[in-house]
């Protein structure tokens, strides 16, 4: 049976043991970087678990249907209704906006500025402007 030794880590390398604290110094880094990564993997889980639990007593009290067909976001009244259409057609028409101003804009820009810079264009001179963004 052929042993294989095993390596520690618990000391240097023989490139780093002339230089004790520079070993050292990337020892404390890596921890640093270790607790750094740890510490984010923690939040993103804390996160998710208070997401979840609160969304459980909230729909205790409100139903799933209502929640997702309700036209009303009124949460303050007296007769709360808690209804999210209002909420995502919103979202949705202030995106369609940015988008028809957006779109237009962007390419106005590519077009008048895609002359300019004629090294920056990497097609062939037979293809429009319109292609740069892509």
């Amino acid at each position: 049976m052929v042993r294989v030794p095993v390596p520690v880590i618990s000391h240097p390398p023989k490139n780093l043991r002339r230089n004790h604290k520079r070993y050292l110094k990337e020892r404390i880094i890596e921890l640093l970087l270790f607790l750094a990564a740890s510490l984010s993997v923690f939040i993103t889980f804390a996160i998710i678990y208070l997401l979840i639990s609160e969304s459980l007593v909230f729909f205790e009290h409100v139903p799933l249907w209502d929640f997702l067909t309700d036209t009303q976001w009124t949460p303050l009244f007296d007769d709360a209704h808690y209804g999210i259409l209002p909420l995502v057609s919103g979202t949705a028409v202030s995106s369609l906006v940015a988008l028809v101003i957006a779109l237009p804009f962007g390419t106005g820009c590519n077009d008048c500025l895609s002359p300019s810079l004629p090294e920056a264009r990497p097609y062939k001179q037979g293809d429009s402007p319109r292609l740069n963004p892509l």
